[in-house]
């Protein structure tokens, strides 16, 4: 019996792999400095992608001042390692004074719309913004830092194998045996019998991926290694989809982006990663 795979499904292989093609060709081919390159490009697709769901491109100032912070961010946990809580101080303080000179600038030009501004929106918007900020560097962020460990290269792998084989197994056992609901009101599909199954998917996933490189690297990581990976990291890489969907489902979209048809965005693909990568860095480091 012929397989047949709906156009949806072949679109999402297709992006998969080719996304997979340009992470080992990164890591194994190009070096840390490519690889941290391929991070930062991550994360300021992924601020785009965050500052149109939830509406930060209606506030210029914050939108742009996103990609700078995210840049400065990135550059800090990459050369000076991922303390960045001096960048949210200064992403906090500098939002802020952005929406000072908005405000006096428009009492200027339309003083009843200045002194009659939503000072609610104002707020939600500014939390917006850094929150943001943490988000993609949470998912993006540890990447270079990771990769320019012992062994970085292949406990990125690994992590990228037990994340997205869990997300993948959660997908079909979920569609083929889903009963019951794991969280309804943020993401309908989702079933316990799914994310049992995602687990699975996440060991044996990372069983393979350790295999491959016991078999072909000089320097293979440790069994335990991969163990504790596999046994912890499934959970929280399930928690950062949600956490994607309960963003989805407060700004009223579907998907983040459109980079990856068949995906969505950048951040529906990568969304696992949210929690689970500081993890990674803090386990393996």
């Amino acid at each position: 019996m012929k397989l047949q795979l709906s156009e949806e499904l072949r679109q999402r292989w297709f992006y998969a792999m080719c996304a997979t093609v340009i992470l080992f060709v990164t890591l194994f081919a190009l070096g840390q400095e490519a690889s941290f390159l391929l991070s930062l490009l991550c994360g300021l697709q992924g601020w785009k992608e965050y500052a149109r769901m939830m509406s930060l491109r209606d506030r210029p100032s914050l939108h742009v001042m996103g990609y700078v912070f995210v840049t400065l961010m990135f550059l800090h946990a990459f050369f000076v390692g991922p303390r960045t809580l001096f960048w949210l101080w200064g992403a906090w303080s500098a939002a802020f004074f952005a929406l000072f000179i908005e405000y006096r600038l428009q009492l200027k030009r339309d003083p009843a719309a200045a002194l009659n501004a939503n000072i609610q929106l104002m707020w939600t918007q500014l939390c917006r913004f850094v929150m943001g900020l943490l988000y993609v560097f949470l998912i993006f962020g540890f990447i270079g830092s990771v990769v320019s460990g012992v062994r970085g290269e292949q406990v990125l792998i690994l992590t990228f194998t037990i994340v997205f084989m869990g997300d993948t197994g959660a997908y079909f056992v979920g569609r083929k045996h889903g009963r019951r609901k794991l969280w309804e009101a943020l993401s309908p599909k989702k079933t316990v019998e799914g994310a049992l199954g995602g687990y699975a998917f996440s060991i044996v996933g990372g069983l393979v991926c350790w295999l491959l490189c016991y078999w072909l690297a000089d320097r293979p990581i440790e069994f335990s290694t991969y163990l504790m990976l596999a046994l912890v990291l499934p959970p929280f890489a399930q928690a950062g989809d949600f956490l994607e969907s309960l963003m989805k489902r407060a700004s009223g979209t579907k998907d983040s982006g459109s980079l990856m048809p068949g995906h969505g965005g950048l951040l529906d693909r990568a969304d696992g990663l949210a929690l689970a990568m500081p993890l990674v860095y803090f386990l393996v480091s």
